[in-house]
């Protein structure tokens, strides 16, 4: 969630640029509901009506906070809280189309060729004052390496960060294998299910297991932490069931294809399980297959590129 901060990214020292990283905090993932009282009031009293959608528990020596993904006004947000409640950044997602033009420059010239898979202001707050301190922008460069860079509103690149190492790749797990906190939770919300596909992931330094599974003919899938919480549960639904305002997107975004596979995606909080958005795969009329995500309301929050689709 939270990588680094804009202000604290660079200093100047005897004429050069010295690049200061801190060492990366001790980030904990955890369910929304368990956050403390201050913090969660802190973030609505900011953000009237936001859907809080995750939460990390940071600790860097004697200090803690609270970094908390949320949707507001149809937009994302992340905001560092204090366990007392003090807002200290806040990030929100803008499009390519929503950078200044010396940051639009700034980029281009460093990174000819390249695309962003995301671009958030970095606002640090005081005494409930906003300040924009940068952009953080994570770039796919011509050679498909990721990079994270940090730009001032002026254009200056205050930080380019190395290549993001790739991520752990899932390792399967057999059914003898799962631990047994996991089978519990599985076993405690569908009795009796028959598991299909266990693998062991590593998200954000935490391990999640992916279980795959079926239970009275329908299929499923589970995102569990390793101390057994659900965090996520999907739902295979039919073409029949979806929303009309997801039918109706589908439709007029990808005339003449054929749905392959829905799942309905719900967040978990302790036992209550709540509709997220719709994953549905599809394959067009070329014969390629696209795996696209919608919000319940009908907005196409991704559009996968299509198999063999190089553009």
């Amino acid at each position: 969630m939270r990588k680094f901060l804009c202000w604290s990214a660079a200093v100047a020292f005897m004429g050069p640029l010295i690049l200061v990283v801190a060492a990366r905090a001790e980030d904990e993932k955890i369910s929304v509901d368990k956050l403390p009282k201050p913090v969660v009031d802190a973030v609505k009293d900011r953000f009237p009506g936001a859907e809080l959608k995750g939460a990390e528990k940071e600790k860097d020596g004697d200090k803690i906070v609270y970094d908390v993904e949320l949707r507001h006004k149809d937009q994302n947000f992340e905001v560092a809280v204090t366990p007392e409640g003090e807002i200290t950044t806040i990030e929100r997602q803008i499009g390519v189309k929503d950078l200044p033009q010396a940051v639009a420059r700034a980029l281009k010239k460093k990174f000819p060729k390249a695309t962003y898979s995301m671009i958030e202001e970095v606002y640090k707050v005081k005494n409930k004052k906003d300040t924009l301190e940068c952009y953080e922008v994570a770039v796919v460069t011509a050679d498909k390496k990721k990079v994270e860079v940090l730009v001032a509103p002026d254009g200056k690149i205050l930080k380019a960060g190395e290549e993001k190492a790739a991520a752990p790749a899932a390792e399967k797990i057999p059914r003898d294998k799962v631990p047994e906190k996991i089978l519990t939770a599985v076993m405690a919300r569908f009795p009796g299910a028959k598991l299909t596909s266990v693998e062991k992931e590593t998200e954000d330094g935490q391990v999640v297991y992916d279980i795959e599974l079926k239970h009275k003919g329908r299929k499923y899938e589970m995102d569990i932490n390793a101390d057994g919480t659900i965090i996520e549960i999907e739902k295979e639904v039919a073409a029949k069931d979806l929303p009309e305002a997801v039918t109706k997107t589908l439709r007029a975004k990808y005339p003449n294809a054929t749905i392959e596979e829905i799942m309905e995606v719900n967040k978990v909080k302790g036992k209550t399980e709540t509709p997220d958005h719709y994953e549905v795969v599809l394959e067009t009329a070329d014969k390629k297959k696209l795996e696209v995500e919608v919000s319940l309301d009908g907005k196409l929050l991704k559009g996968g590129k299509a198999e063999g689709d190089k553009k």
